[in-house]
C-alpha cells in the first residue's frame, strides 16, 4: 500500500537524507565516545604519551580508592535528599495550589518556585558562595543581627556541614522542577474525583494520600527515574562553590573524575572512572524505568 504512495527508490532517498545523518551524528559523538572511553580505562596513558595496556589494573585502583568512595557516597546522599526531599515537598506545594481556592497570585507563586531551575548552575554556585561567605555573607550576618550569632559558621569550609550546605542548594534549584511536573499532574486529575471527595468529608490529607499519589503512580515514578540519575551527573555547581573540597567532603564523582584527568593527567584512571559512572546510572535508570512501565500495566 505505501509503495503506491512512496515508490522504494523514493522511500531509499528519504532515508538518506533523513536518517543517515542522524545515525552518523549518533555514531560520532555518542556510540564512538562510550566505547574509546571504556577502552581508554583499560590504559595507562596521561593524554599525551604512548599508551600502555595495564587490563583492569585501573578498576583494581578504582576500588581501592577512598576518595572514590566518599565521591559515590556523596552522590548516593545526593540522590537520597532529592528523593525524600524535593519530590515530596514539590508534590505537596503543588497540590496545594490546586486544592486551595482561596490563595491569590498563583502565577507568582509558580514563577517563584519555578525561577531557579531555569538559572545557570555555576552563576547559582557564584550567587550561594557569596551567601555562604563566612564574614561578609548576609547569611551570618542575619543570624548575628537576630542574636544567633552562635550558629554562624564557615558553611563551605567546615567539612561536617558542606555537603549539607551544597545539598540545599540543590534542593533550592530542583524543586522547583518537581514542583512544575506534580502541578501539571494534579491539574489533569478530573475536578469532579477531588470535589466529590471533599463532598464525602475526606480530608485534603487523605485526598492526597488515597486518590492523588495513587493515580499519579507512574509520574513518581519517573520523577524519581529523574533525581536518582541526574543526581550522578552533579559537576559545575559544586565545583564552582567547593571544588570537591574541604577534604573532599563534597567531592562527586564527576569532580573527582575531572580532577584525575585534567589535574594529575590520569586519563586511563579517569576513564575507568567514567565507565563506572556510566554503569550506575544505566543500572539505575533501567531499574526505575522497569518500575514505570509496570506501574502502567506494562510487563
Amino acid at each position: 500500500m505505501l509503495e503506491k504512495y512512496f515508490p522504494r527508490k523514493s522511500f531509499f532517498l528519504v532515508f538518506l537524507i533523513f536518517m543517515v545523518p542522524l545515525i552518523v551524528t549518533y555514531l560520532l559523538f555518542r556510540l564512538y565516545p562510550l566505547v574509546f572511553t571504556v577502552y581508554t580505562s583499560l590504559l595507562k596513558w596521561d593524554g599525551v604519551r604512548t599508551p600502555v595496556f595495564v587490563g583492569l589494573d585501573n578498576y583494581v585502583k578504582l576500588f581501592n580508592d577512598a576518595v572514590f568512595w566518599n565521591a559515590l557516597k556523596n552522590n548516593c546522599l545526593i540522590a537520597i535528599t532529592s528523593i525524600a526531599v524535593e519530590i515530596p515537598l514539590g508534590l505537596i506545594l503543588a497540590y496545594l495550589l490546586v486544592i486551595e481556592p482561596g490563595i491569590k497570585f498563583k502565577s507568582f507563586f509558580k514563577t517563584v518556585y519555578f525561577t531557579p531551575m531555569m538559572m545557570v548552575s555555576s552563576a547559582l554556585g557564584l550567587l550561594w558562595t557569596l551567601l555562604y561567605d563566612p564574614t561578609f555573607g548576609p547569611i551570618n550576618n542575619f543570624l548575628k543581627t537576630i542574636g544567633l550569632g552562635f550558629l554562624a559558621r564557615e558553611w563551605l569550609a567546615d567539612p561536617s556541614i558542606a555537603i549539607w550546605s551544597v545539598i540545599l542548594v540543590i534542593v533550592w534549584q530542583w524543586t522547583g522542577w518537581y514542583f512544575i511536573l506534580n502541578l501539571a499532574e494534579i491539574s489533569s486529575i478530573p475536578t469532579e474525583i477531588i470535589e466529590s471527595a471533599l463532598v464525602e468529608g475526606a480530608s485534603k490529607w487523605t485526598i492526597l494520600k488515597e486518590i492523588v499519589i495513587p493515580m499519579m503512580k507512574s509520574s513518581l515514578f519517573m520523577q524519581i527515574t529523574l533525581a536518582s540519575t541526574g543526581s550522578f551527573m552533579y559537576f559545575d555547581l559544586i565545583w564552582v562553590m567547593t571544588r570537591g573540597g574541604p577534604m573532599h567532603s563534597t567531592e562527586v564523582i564527576s569532580t573527582w573524575l575531572y580532577r584525575e584527568a585534567f589535574f594529575y593527567s590520569q586519563v586511563g584512571y579517569s576513564s575507568a572512572m567514567a565507565t563506572v559512572l556510566t554503569v550506575i546510572t544505566l543500572t539505575i535508570g533501567a531499574y526505575w524505568i522497569i518500575k514505570v512501565s509496570r506501574s502502567v500495566g506494562y510487563r
